[in-house]
Order: C-alpha cells, then structure tokens, then sequence
C-alpha cells in the first residue's frame, strides 16, 4: 500500500517564502525617525516658507514694508510684529499644535505647524470661513 504525501518539496517551500517575507520585512524595517516640528507659511494660497521650530529665532518676511515678523521659539511659532488694524494675528500668541493656526486677512497670511517636512496632509482644506 502506497502512503499519502500532503505536502510535496515545492509546496514546502511555497509555505517556508509566506512566512518568512513578512517576519524578513519585520525584521529589516527601518524604524521611522519622529519628525521636527515645521511652520508652513502661505501668503496668499502659496506656501512660501517652511520654517523648523527647533530653536529661538525672529524671521522677517519682506514682503511688506515695514516686514512682519514671526518669533520662533522650539516646538512653536507666532507672529510678533505686524502693521495691519486690528492686530488679531499678534494677539493669536504661539501656537504649538498641527490643528491651529495664526491668519492674517488683511495681507492674506497663514501659518501652520507640520509634524516634519514628510508629512502628507489628508486634505487641501486648511481652514473654512463663512
């Protein structure tokens, strides 16, 4: 009488490759560094600088006479000087946070925080006024 194989050499070696590539692509994985904090600041729609909040510095944005400037502090970043009426981005203080953010509407500024320059955004929509 004849015995039964269940399993023959290449379905032993089909089986050996699917479950060694995933513990092999475990194993050689990079882990992903976390990410500095970057400011984004859009005039107009463009973003046009990307600014790392890694240590205290004062930036002048010369688009305006006089510049606006923006302060910088580790991890967060207002807007300090500004000649527009109402003031509300100077008074907005620091933000710190990926889901705040500092406008101003009379010279059409917007800044917001970024986990790092790697980071893809779910959407366009940065803020809705209405």
């Amino acid at each position: 009488m004849r015995s039964v194989k269940f399993f023959k050499v290449p379905d032993i070696l089909l089986l050996f490759l699917l479950v060694m590539a995933p513990l092999y692509a475990l194993i050689t994985r990079t882990p992903l560094a976390p990410q500095e904090p970057v400011a984004v600041v859009e005039i107009a729609g463009v973003p046009r600088y990307s600014i790392p909040l890694d240590k205290e510095q004062e930036i002048r944005l010369r688009e305006w006479n006089p510049p606006v400037v923006l302060k910088t502090q580790p991890g967060k970043i207002r807007i300090l000087e500004n000649d527009c009426n109402k003031q509300i981005c100077v008074r907005t203080g620091y933000i710190d946070k990926t889901d705040e953010l500092i406008v101003c509407v009379p010279k059409k500024i917007l800044i917001y925080i970024q986990q790092g320059k790697n980071e893809q955004q779910n959407s366009d929509i940065k803020a809705i006024t209405g």
